[in-house]
């Protein structure tokens, strides 16, 4: 929890932590090398705008040349119908802004196609960050893909 002051002097707490930060990095590090080694091709991480209207967790051409757009979860825990939950339709709006975005800037890109998938990290608390479970929600196929032990 950090505290912080607002232009009234008010407390505001707000929940930020180096360690869920570097948590969700680390989620992404392990999609992104696993991706690589299936032959995608990682085009960018972390991609938002300035006023940060949007981020895009990864952005890749799967091996069909498709432009796949991932927002990665990292938990702790292994729970997937709250990361579900996560995925609102304010979520998607902000995705699907991303995307616009990044095809306007990328014009040179060729895809078949492009997509939104969900990829899911599960770290075990007490071996973080050792042995992830890590799932793949491809959308073009409607199935869950599952990658036991990829860290």
């Amino acid at each position: 929890m950090c505290n912080w002051i607002d232009q009234e002097n008010h407390v505001l707490s707000i929940t930020c932590s180096k360690a869920r930060k570097k948590l969700g990095e680390a989620g992404e590090q392990l999609i992104c090398e696993h991706l690589k080694g299936h032959n995608w091709q990682i085009l960018a991480s972390n991609f938002l705008n300035s006023s940060h209207a949007f981020e895009l967790d990864v952005i890749a051409l799967d091996p069909e040349d498709f432009l796949v757009f991932i927002e990665v979860k990292t938990r702790t825990q292994t729970n997937l119908d709250s990361v579900f939950a996560t995925i609102t339709k304010r979520k998607l709006r902000k995705m699907k802004l991303g995307a616009r975005h990044f095809c306007v800037q990328n014009p040179h890109i060729s895809h078949r196609g492009w997509r939104f998938d969900l990829a899911v990290v599960s770290f075990s608390p007490d071996k973080v960050p050792g042995s992830p479970k890590c799932w793949l929600i491809d959308q073009k196929r409607h199935k869950l893909t599952v990658y036991e032990g990829i860290g």
